[in-house]
């Protein structure tokens, strides 16, 4: 197991026993460092995947689309890659799941509403670079039934609305988040939790 596996394991390890992560413990693993508008560091080659059900953004700022970033060996992520940029997010039912050349790790957090996971929070920056596979989105539709599409395919016409100008709710819901993670980053004021999961669970299975 690598120096960087062992960092990235311990955070995990610790936000699951405290039901928190401070900004800084994250920072301390390499893979997550203030965001200053691009990763400041190579991502691993092999992406996270995050899974949950029901998702809530709050204050959604920016979404680019073609936002490819190196990696580490010298590759880059696929082409897909987009940047998302909000305040924070919760997630219900969070799964995360990373396979290595010599290890899978696994971490997850079954609870919802005020026992979901959680990234980022009020008066924080998240920057998240990954594939979308596919995320709903909800937004209420007058008259009829809300509407809840599938923005997997659609991230540049999201980007065209938020760069128009267009109104989003401070909160956005979502269902169905699948994505590839590449990278993360997250700006907080210092003492600030950016990491939640007050019913995380971890995994760490070697090949």
């Amino acid at each position: 197991m690598t120096r960087r596996l062992l960092l990235a394991v311990l955070a995990a390890v610790v936000a699951v026993t405290t039901a928190v992560g401070p900004s800084r413990l994250a920072a301390a693993s390499g893979l997550v460092r203030a965001a200053d508008g691009s990763p400041g560091f190579l991502p691993e080659p092999t992406p996270v995947r995050v899974t949950a059900p029901t998702v809530r953004i709050s204050l959604l700022r920016s979404v680019l689309d073609d936002q490819r970033i190196p990696l580490a060996g010298g590759g880059e992520s696929p082409r897909g890659t987009v940047l998302l940029e909000f305040a924070g997010i919760e997630l219900d039912g969070l799964r995360i799941m990373q396979n290595g050349s010599s290890f899978t790790l696994a971490i997850s957090n079954g609870g919802a509403g005020d026992r979901a996971a959680t990234i980022g929070g009020a008066g924080q920056t998240v920057q998240l670079w990954g594939v979308l596979k596919r995320l709903n989105v909800c937004l209420a539709s007058l008259p009829g039934p809300e509407a809840c599409p599938d923005i997997a395919r659609g991230v540049g016409a999201l980007s065209l609305l938020i760069r128009a100008g267009g109104k989003l709710p401070e909160v956005l819901r979502g269902k169905n988040l699948d994505i590839d993670i590449y990278a993360l980053t997250v700006k907080a004021p210092k003492g600030s939790t950016s990491l939640g999961l007050p019913l995380g669970r971890l995994s760490v299975t070697a090949k």
